[in-house]
């Protein structure tokens, strides 16, 4: 999970427990962020895949650790409404950049 703001994370998980509760899973943590399975960062997520999915990042420039470019069968975004006036909004939406990066991300077969 790619996600700018971590304080909302944790606001969530202190107030919507059963939102990111993993214990009915065997084998999980409680919460969900604290799986081992789980690659939690908080950073820009429009940044994270043109940094590393983005045309022009060829082989001898990857400059993170090789898992970081392991292409994804699934990406769910949790996005803005497009209709809704917000600036940052366009970004997800307009910006070629993210668009094909997003795209190069995904397997094959991958889904959005």
């Amino acid at each position: 999970m790619v996600e700018i703001d971590e304080l909302m994370v944790m606001t969530s998980h202190k107030y919507l427990k059963e939102w990111s509760d993993c214990s009915d899973i065997v084998g999980s943590a409680e919460w969900c962020v604290d799986d081992p399975r789980a690659d939690v960062r908080y950073e820009d997520a429009v940044a994270w895949f043109i940094d590393r999915f983005g045309d022009g990042v060829a082989e001898a420039e990857k400059k993170f650790h090789e898992d970081d470019y392991v292409p994804f069968d699934v990406i769910i975004m949790d996005a803005l409404d497009p209709q809704v006036n917000i600036p940052f909004a366009e970004v997800l939406y307009k910006q070629p950049a993210f668009l094909q990066s997003i795209y190069d991300s995904l397997t094959e077969d991958g889904i959005i």
